[in-house]
């Protein structure tokens, strides 16, 4: 049996339903039902960290950033190493990037938090020839 709702709900349950329906159709993650609007998608496993780059080989897209925060007293509950690697090829994918390199690592300690910071830079590779490209 379907309730009875006076009016005023009627109107602000559709209005919350259309606003729904608005709202998912316009996201990024909208595009994966349909085709993809910046070419074919980049897998985060897809993505090779480079020591040093040769620049005539690639085409930088942009930087990425990966960072963990924990209470001072409780330093294990910092993310590890490998996981912020992750977090950065997953912020490469976005980017439909295929290299990261050049990744400086910083921490910071405050009064009562301590933060693990990642930094890269994203590429594609342009010249799938070359001697030193992955």
């Amino acid at each position: 049996m379907i309730p009875t709702l006076p009016t005023p709900l009627k109107i602000t349950s559709g209005l919350l339903l259309l606003l729904t329906v608005v709202a998912g159709c316009t996201t990024h993650i909208g595009y994966v039902i349909g085709e993809p609007r910046n070419g074919r998608f980049t897998q985060a496993a897809d993505i090779k960290i480079v020591d040093s780059p040769n620049l005539h080989d690639y085409r930088v897209v942009g930087r990425v950033h990966a960072h963990s925060r924990a209470v001072k007293w409780l330093p294990w509950l910092l993310a590890s190493q490998d996981r912020l690697l992750e977090q950065l090829k997953s912020e490469a994918a976005l980017l439909h990037a295929e290299v990261i390199f050049d990744i400086k690592r910083y921490s910071r300690s405050q009064f009562e938090w301590q933060e693990e910071h990642l930094l890269g830079t994203t590429a594609i590779i342009c010249n799938k020839e070359a001697g030193d490209a992955p």
